[in-house]
């Protein structure tokens, strides 16, 4: 079993999907990482583009390193999200979206953190929001919650920013990604 899955839900964004692939494998080579540290899973949602053939010559070229599901309809982004649980083996999952790029060392710092502690939750640093965030770590989701309440108004838009977040997968409830 793997420290970290990494899990990229995807639709229509093979030309996404090779970079953010690219990307991952070129931190994977230049650390020498191992199964024991990490694993791809893809989930296709039934993809009409050139997401099986990218997802393949990866496959090829690392074979231990990924797996990759299509489904058999388009289940919908949240449904899509909400398989994860039955899919992935990591005692933490990343859930990277499709469209976004991985930063350099990006993999190293989330592993240096995720191997000296325990954490429920880890809300990554992260860009994309107009205030300056480092990592953000909380020892189950309700933690996250209150600290959300109490100390830094902000966090929820970091949350939902979907890349950001690194969880302890036994402790991720499915449900909260039903839609139905």
């Amino acid at each position: 079993m793997e420290k970290l899955s990494i899990f990229i839900p995807t639709r229509n964004r093979a030309n996404l999907l090779n970079q953010l692939l690219q990307q991952i494998f070129f931190q994977v080579k230049q650390e020498s990482y191992t199964l024991t540290d990490l694993k791809i899973y893809i989930s296709d949602n039934f993809s009409d583009d050139d997401t099986y053939q990218i997802s393949h010559k990866f496959i090829k070229l690392y074979p231990s390193f990924i797996e990759y599901r299509r489904n058999n309809s388009n289940l919908g982004p949240i449904e899509n999200i909400s398989i994860a649980k039955d899919f992935l083996h990591g005692e933490y999952c990343w859930i990277h979206s499709d469209d976004e790029l991985m930063e350099a060392n990006a993999i190293k710092s989330v592993l240096s953190i995720l191997n000296k502690e325990r954490i429920g939750l880890l809300i990554a640093g992260c860009k994309t929001y107009p205030f300056n965030m480092s990592a953000y770590k909380y020892d189950n989701y309700s933690s996250f919650l209150k600290a959300c309440a109490i100390q830094n108004q902000n966090l929820p838009l970091a949350h939902t920013h979907l890349t950001a977040n690194i969880f302890l997968l036994e402790i991720f409830d499915k449900e909260i990604y039903k839609t139905k």
